[in-house]
């Protein structure tokens, strides 16, 4: 390896103030995974804050299990030439004996045509290969890769800081997440993903190296941590000596292979060693609750820790690494057939990689199925409780959207009743995720909900609604349920009847001939009624839009449920054009019946002269509460 100590120095002061990624580290050589002391030497010479982070991902999430269903692989082709080999092999193996899809990045355009070349020619399928044109550091994106986990049906990824002063790693996971339209979720602490492993069921696996990496908090901090955005009990194991092993990761020498099975190291030339009891105290553990344990050689060889449980597990392979030391290739592969029969398990040269401190698992990352098939999915992140909200507020509205390709365009929807219709538009946008800053509406309702329609480029579409209804503190416009016509008094016997235009205007209108002596004064009298769902009213407003081709007086009036009386609240008076009327703020104390019920009161009285046409319409009675 030949790398400038200036570069490093340099780049670590510049890196930080640039607004692209700077590469790091020379094309084509083997960065080794663990911090080089140069490496050390920035970290410890950089005041290090706390780590990012945002809130956990809402809901029903689960972490995904490496043996359960999977999309695909992400491969970063930073490493020495036998290094990028491997990953070729690995490639070729999953885009041709199982449909995986290899997600493949490369520092520019000119790299990534090498790449294809190199992976045409080895016999990789190339309709199942993705390029991501951007800048990394290393090759061992198990530690610095995106972590996923399910959030209802969707894929969306927890991620840590790196564990490495190497910023384009640790920058990945958002440009894989940018790439895919998935939400990403900051965990604050210091990580790095090969000291992880877990099964299907909710239980990590870890060593206590994750407690040295963290010195701004503890252990009991950092397993909560896990619980809240992974939904993950998870129990920490003593790590091996450096001295073994720079990295002191857990892959190295476990691997979650099932439910109920895993497959841990042996050392049968060093039984006595501390890294051979901690791996025969972890087999005991994992007999001790019913699972199959499986061991596979671990030796070490001039300097370099060998291991056989670092591999690849996809969909129907095992990608087992060979090394030309040791001996053991033969029984590790035995092993690995026991361990899962139902599985074809392929050997790969891994010797170029474990030198450097790790091998297979280290250099991928897994990228789960999408749970929709060829449809999107969404989840509605917030809001998930009954919130009370304020017209005027702005709340961000908060989701996730999933699809076998991207999810294109997302609407938001509003329901006031419950989810029963979802009339109103909040937004039409191209993010796949949010949130959404929603300037909450003067309407009035204990019953909104929130839907999410998801849409990919084929028009597919997925959908989520919030679960629990939430309340709006505004105005809620009543649809009115009664409109009885209580009294028209003509010469001629009054009104034959009272019309609905549509679901909110109605009409009266009686034309009378203008011939002398034919009536007197006449007058119409209607009564209009619904109903409140508020848990509390606080006042009531009264809207009429109305126009007559004569004059006339209207007066509005509350029927006051403690007097059993109608109570005037308005008056006014019409002259031949379309006028608004309102009446706002009156105590809703005695004009709202325990049950919600409000019943208004119009009058409107000819006061033009006779021998006239009366024709009078009420083009809007409206009834609208706040609490």
């Amino acid at each position: 390896m030949s790398r400038s100590p200036l570069l490093f120095l340099l780049l670590a002061v510049v890196a930080p103030a640039l607004a692209q990624p700077l590469q790091r580290y020379a094309e084509g050589t083997d960065t080794p995974r663990y911090m080089t002391e140069l490496e050390r030497r920035i970290w410890e010479s950089q005041p290090q804050a706390d780590p990012p982070s945002t809130p956990p991902p809402t809901g029903p999430v689960r972490t995904v299990a490496e043996y359960e269903p999977m999309d695909g692989l992400t491969l970063v082709y930073d490493g020495s030439t036998g290094q990028n080999l491997a990953l070729t092999n690995i490639a070729r193996l999953i885009t041709t004996l199982d449909t995986g899809r290899a997600y493949v990045f490369a520092d520019t355009t000119g790299e990534r045509d090498s790449i294809r070349a190199s992976l045409e020619a080895n016999g990789v399928d190339m309709s199942r290969v993705e390029f991501l044109v951007a800048t990394t550091d290393t090759i061992w994106c198990r530690d610095y890769g995106p972590r996923y986990v399910y959030q209802g049906d969707v894929r969306v990824i927890v991620d840590h800081k790196y564990n490495r002063p190497r910023p384009n790693d640790d920058a990945m996971p958002f440009r894989f997440a940018e790439y895919k339209g998935h939400n990403l979720h900051q965990i604050p602490i210091i990580h790095g993903g090969g000291n992880f492993h877990l099964d299907a069921n909710g239980n990590g696996h870890a060593t206590r190296l994750i407690v040295n990496e963290n010195p701004q908090t503890n252990e009991a901090t950092i397993l909560q941590l896990w619980r809240d955005y992974q939904r993950l009990e998870t129990r920490l194991w003593d790590a091996f000596p450096t001295s073994v092993d720079l990295t002191q990761h857990i892959d190295m020498w476990m691997q979650v292979a099932g439910d109920d099975r895993i497959v841990i190291s042996y050392w049968p030339l060093e039984p006595a060693s501390i890294q051979a009891q901690i791996c025969d105290t972890a087999a005991a553990f994992f007999q001790g609750q019913g699972w199959q344990v499986f061991r596979t050689p671990a030796f070490r060889s001039g300097g370099t820790h060998y291991t056989y449980t670092n591999v690849v597990m996809f969909n129907s392979l095992v990608i087992v690494p060979t090394f030309a030391v040791g001996g053991y290739n033969a029984e590790a592969l035995a092993v690995w057939q026991l361990a899962r029969p139902d599985k074809r398990i392929e050997q790969v040269n891994g010797q170029s990689l474990v030198t450097s401190a790790g091998v297979f698992h280290c250099v991928v990352m897994h990228v789960p199925a999408h749970k929709g098939g060829v449809n999107p999915t969404a989840y509605v992140a917030s809001p998930t409780t009954a919130v009370q909200l304020t017209p005027g507020q702005v709340f961000p509205i908060g989701w996730s959207s999933d699809d076998d390709r991207k999810v294109t365009s997302v609407d938001i929807l509003l329901s006031t009743d419950g989810g029963a219709t979802f009339p109103t538009v909040i937004a039409s946008m191209a993010n796949p995720v949010g949130p959404f800053n929603w300037t909450v509406p003067d309407i009035g309702t204990t019953r909104a909900r929130i839907r999410v329609v998801a849409r990919d480029l084929d028009g597919n579409t997925g959908q989520d609604t919030s679960d629990v209804d939430f309340t709006i503190l505004g105005a809620q416009t009543l649809t009115l349920d009664q409109l009885d016509l209580v009294r028209g008094i003509f010469n001629s016997g009054g009104i034959e009847q009272v019309r609905e235009v549509d679901q909110q205007y109605y009409v009266v209108d009686r034309a009378i001939p203008n011939q002398p002596g034919a009536f007197s004064r006449p007058q119409i009298e209607i009564d209009f009624g619904a109903a409140s769902t508020l848990a509390q009213p606080g006042t009531i407003d009264l809207e009429v839009v109305t126009r007559s081709v004569t004059g006339t007086e209207a007066k509005l009036f509350l029927r006051n449920w403690t007097t059993n009386e109608y109570d005037q609240v308005g008056q006014w008076t019409v002259a031949g054009s379309d006028l608004r009327f309102t009446v706002t703020g009156v105590a809703a104390a005695n004009y709202v019946r325990g049950d919600g019920r409000i019943l208004a009161r119009i009058t409107n009285r000819q006061i033009a002269p006779a021998f006239s046409t009366y024709r009078s319409f009420f083009d809007l009675l409206r009834i609208k509460v706040r609490p």
